[in-house]
């Protein structure tokens, strides 16, 4: 790519051409970039290992010998080559992340700190960064360097709705995009996904005074702290999500309920396991049986053995000796080899 300057009448040949505003050009000649007007001139007798465009209001981001500063359109260097970081974080250019000595702190573009480099690197959500402070409490910043929650929680969990702040013994969800709170102050909120058949949703466990409830997608209050226990599982994405009929206990015993506290199985078991939302392992003491989640419930095994565990479509168990059978929906078929 060549341009003509007009001054000597010389063709200057470049690897790149970017437009800088409407007046200026970054240029690329093999790994270095310098300013070139309109007329086709250097504008600087430097040339830099970077130039970073991020608006025509904005300054430079230039990086020389390894270091990041600020130069403007002139090629006059407005920031020190001092830093190892620099990011514009306003759309105004007065505003910068900048890192130094391996921490971040937030600088005017004459580099006056706004914080102190006391920060692990910052991501940013919406328009404001969540920053890890050297003792690794979390808190989060306006994209000015201005604080929004004190660097002193303990974790920010980004969800899709809310932002998710720990402190302590206390949590509390937060409008993502106002960071107004939008729930009371709980002991633990603990996401979860909810599966009702027909789509999966993001619900949340409550913990308050050693009771658990349930908050729904938009954080209302499906269930009241009520219960001593609400079961959740596993899964592979490291996510927890709610059994289908929930799991839940009260007054030290497990039963079930549908999401609008209907009971499905009254309260009266030690432990609940679900296989799926027609069959469930029920413990009393130190014995297991199967059960048909049904109104009323039937009783498929009797509570007389001690073990019972699911694998698949197949059940083991064992009573004096090990019976095996295999899960059809909300039967079970006993397998002939047991008569032996």
């Amino acid at each position: 790519m060549s341009l003509m300057s007009l001054s000597d009448n010389v063709e200057l040949t470049w690897d790149d051409v970017t437009l800088y505003g409407l007046d200026m050009l970054i240029v690329r000649k093999e790994s270095l970039y310098n300013l070139v007007s309109p007329q086709g001139e250097l504008i600087s007798p430097q040339w830099y290992s970077q130039l970073t465009f991020s608006g025509s209001s904005k300054p430079l981001i230039a990086s020389l010998d390894g270091k990041y500063g600020l130069i403007d359109k002139a090629g006059r260097v407005l920031l020190r080559f001092n830093y190892e970081y620099l990011e514009s974080t306003t759309d105004d250019g007065k505003v910068f992340l900048a890192k130094k000595h391996g921490k971040y702190a937030f600088i005017s573009r004459e580099g006056k700190e706004i914080t102190h480099f006391n920060f692990l690197k910052p991501y940013r959500i919406e328009n404001y960064y969540v920053v890890v402070s050297n003792n690794f409490k979390t808190g989060i910043l306006s994209s000015s360097g201005q604080v929004l929650v004190p660097a002193d929680q303990d974790e920010i969990v980004n969800l899709r709705n809310f932002i998710l702040i720990r402190k302590h013994n206390s949590s509390q969800l937060l409008n993502r995009y106002t960071l107004q709170p939008i729930t009371e102050t709980f002991d633990e909120i603990q996401p979860v996904d909810f599966n009702d058949g027909s789509s999966e949703r993001t619900f949340f466990i409550t913990t308050k005074s050693g009771r658990k409830g349930i908050l729904g997608e938009y954080a209302n209050t499906i269930i009241e702290n009520n219960y001593n226990d609400i079961v959740m599982y596993g899964k592979q994405n490291n996510r927890l999500m709610l059994a289908t009929p929930l799991i839940v206990a009260k007054n030290g015993k497990y039963g079930l309920i549908d999401i609008d506290q209907n009971v499905i199985l009254e309260f009266g078991y030690d432990s609940i396991m679900l296989l799926n939302s027609q069959l469930a392992i029920v413990q009393l003491g130190n014995r297991f049986g199967l059960i048909e989640i049904s109104n009323p419930p039937n009783l498929l095994l009797p509570i007389e053995y001690q073990f019972l565990s699911a694998k698949e479509d197949k059940l083991v168990g064992y009573r004096s000796k090990f019976y095996t059978y295999k899960i059809q929906g909300n039967r079970i078929i006993e397998n002939s080899e047991n008569e032996k």
